[in-house]
């Protein structure tokens, strides 16, 4: 009769003490800078900006993307623009190290937030997860 025993792991993360945030270093969000203010947009209709309300705040996403919300204090001058506070995250899958994500501007800005995007690229990544190269969002956003 044999035994084998066998193990799996990095000789990084083995290591008494370890601290993986040893050489952490702090940035600033790239979608704080410069983020405009909202504008009210003619482009759609009544009922189409109702349904979004409805799904933006059934999916929670201000929760995350709007600046002060994820440490109780949501500025509602910035709905939707983005986080200046960090999610932290690490996947064992893809990164060795874990990392900072800061929540985009999902606001319809043509060059900080959304409004480049086709209406089909926000619903694939909105309901498969991938984004217009086929990447996947990270599993922090719901």
């Amino acid at each position: 009769m044999s035994i084998v025993f066998a193990g799996c792991g990095t000789s990084s993360q083995a290591v008494e003490g370890y601290n993986p945030l040893a050489d952490f270093e702090e940035l600033d969000p790239a979608s704080i800078f410069a983020t405009p203010e909202p504008q009210p947009s003619s482009d759609y209709t009544t009922e189409q900006l109702t349904r979004g309300r409805y799904l933006v705040g059934l999916l929670g996403c201000g929760s995350c993307h709007t600046d002060g919300a994820l440490v109780g204090d949501p500025n509602p001058a910035r709905l939707l623009a983005g986080s200046s506070t960090g999610i932290a995250y690490t996947s064992t899958f893809r990164n060795s190290t874990p990392g900072i994500v800061y929540p985009a501007n999902l606001t319809p800005d043509m060059e900080t937030g959304l409004g480049s995007w086709t209406m089909e690229r926000l619903i694939t990544m909105i309901r498969v997860g991938t984004t217009e190269h086929s990447a996947s969002s990270l599993p922090v956003m719901p």
